[in-house]
């Protein structure tokens, strides 16, 4: 029988195999907007690529209202259509596990779930060091934050990034102006108008610390508009490090995003082998990478 097998060139199905030993092989990504925001494309190239080491599939799931993910979540659970799930971004409160009989292991990427893994960026301790750099470094006492809106899956990171902005204030013993803390789309068009808003202040801030590097953009096209210099005038800072950053000496967080969602990967297949987390909660550092918007080489 094997050499006709062979004679033949037949080749075993890796799937075919990998079913009868009651595992697909497959690994699942429940993620919200996959295609709208450039982080969740980040982390999910780095999976990408870390699920490329290994004899693994990869199957994303995209969604954008919270009884989808619950929907989607209790169908793969019971399915056994993939061997783990690894879920990017989204809030503790969407997927309610306990409600679904599954033994199917999770781990959580930039959210948390209290008891189950997770790899989670310090948005708070990355936006604390933001504001304090336009603090203690250029002297700025009027600081406004773009932050951006709740969304129906994923609602904790804002409310981290706010807690960071806040917390540098009182450790500098500044009063922040209610007035310009302010929620716009994550979008450039949102950073724009959030800017044209806050620019027209009697009193309007000096500096910016914003939710993402395109509300930054959109803020940097509106203070020129304006007739103000980017880093002297105004400072401005982003968050998430997008490719173009670079290029317009934006200052911003730079969130490993690539490299998290690799990490994810070998976590989730060492607890696949049975391995227990390192960690329940692991905290990835961010970076603040400081050019010229911020005041910084100017």
């Amino acid at each position: 029988m094997l050499a006709v097998a062979e004679r033949l060139g037949y080749r075993p199905n890796p799937t075919a195999r990998a079913l009868a030993r009651g595992k697909s092989n497959t690994l699942g990504v429940l993620v919200p907007f996959f295609f709208t925001r450039q982080n969740y494309v980040e982390i999910v190239r780095g999976i990408q690529a870390g699920v490329a080491e290994y004899d693994y599939s990869l199957v994303i799931y995209s969604v954008d209202r919270a009884e989808q993910a619950r929907s989607q979540f209790a169908a793969l659970a019971k399915s056994g259509r993939v061997d783990g799930l690894i879920i990017v971004s989204l809030d503790a409160s969407v997927i309610d596990h306990e409600a679904v009989d599954s033994r199917l292991p999770v781990l959580y990427v930039d959210s948390a779930r209290g008891g189950l893994p997770a790899l989670v960026p310090d948005h708070e301790g990355a936006t604390l060091a933001a504001t304090r750099h336009l603090i203690e470094v250029h002297g700025h006492e009027s600081i406004a934050f773009i932050d951006r809106p709740q969304d129906p899956v994923s609602q904790a990171h804002s409310a981290s990034r706010r807690l960071g902005f806040l917390a540098a204030h009182r450790a500098a013993r500044l009063k922040p102006n209610p007035h310009a803390m302010v929620t716009e789309d994550y979008t450039a068009e949102g950073g724009y108008a959030a800017a044209r808003r806050l620019l027209d202040l009697p009193s309007p801030p000096t500096a910016f610390v914003c939710a993402s590097d395109l509300q930054a953009i959109g803020l940097m096209r509106a203070a020129r508009e304006l007739g103000l210099r980017i880093g002297r005038d105004l400072a401005v800072i982003g968050y998430n490090d997008v490719l173009i950053a670079e290029y317009l000496g934006l200052s911003t967080v730079h969130v490993p995003s690539f490299q998290m969602g690799r990490e994810a990967v070998a976590v989730l297949l060492s607890m696949l082998d049975g391995k227990p987390a390192d960690v329940r909660v692991k905290y990835v550092e961010s970076r603040l990478v400081t050019r010229t918007s911020c005041g910084c080489g100017e």
